[in-house]
């Protein structure tokens, strides 16, 4: 192949893709999951918009490690999940995204929105009910979007995207404990 400018040949075999390249082919999807186990509040009572996590010492966000393809980019969340081990649960879920750990209230309280977030707050998405298959002996619900297009930024020098998960309905988990897990979807820029 011949530079037309300069007139020198170029060995398209030595050609490769990196970070400043045009014209690149392919998509860059990732899969993150989190999972945590609700021991604290078994057996308590949800009321619509608490927070759900592992405990009430749990005041940080749950982190998504290399969420995002380099440190600082974006991506687009296109789809989200969320399971629990224990089947027949129905309530809808809320996941509030940051692209930092901030403080935030513990389990079974009622989520309070932070001025002092404001900065690192990404948006949120409502997930559909969770269902079950019809036969409930099995030992999963679980609800899920994959139509979304939430774009998401990380912080500067950061590859982690932070989520918490808010009960939209009230309910009643097991007395036992249940675990959870949030399924995210990324196309990444």
């Amino acid at each position: 192949m011949s530079d037309i400018t300069y007139g020198e040949d170029v060995d398209v075999n030595q050609i490769h893709a990196g970070e400043n390249h045009i014209g690149e082919i392919g998509g860059n999807m990732t899969r993150v999951d989190v999972e945590f186990e609700n021991t604290s509040g078994s057996g308590t009572a949800y009321t619509a918009g608490d927070i759900v996590s592992a405990g009430s010492a749990v005041v940080t966000p749950y982190e998504f490690a290399n969420a995002f393809r380099v440190a600082g980019g974006s991506a687009y969340i296109v789809g989200a999940a969320a399971f629990t081990d224990v089947s027949s649960k129905t309530p809808r879920f809320r996941l509030h995204f940051y692209n930092a750990s901030v403080a935030v209230q513990g389990d079974n309280v009622a989520r309070k929105e932070q001025y002092a977030n404001a900065a690192s707050k990404l948006g949120y998405l409502d997930l559909p009910a969770m269902t079950s298959s019809t036969d409930t002996s099995g030992s999963l619900s679980r609800a899920s979007d994959y139509t979304v297009r939430h774009p998401v930024v990380a912080a500067t020098g950061v590859t982690s995207l932070f989520v918490t998960t808010e009960t939209l309905d009230a309910f009643t988990p097991a007395a036992t404990s249940e675990k959870y897990t949030i399924t995210l979807i990324l196309d990444n820029n």
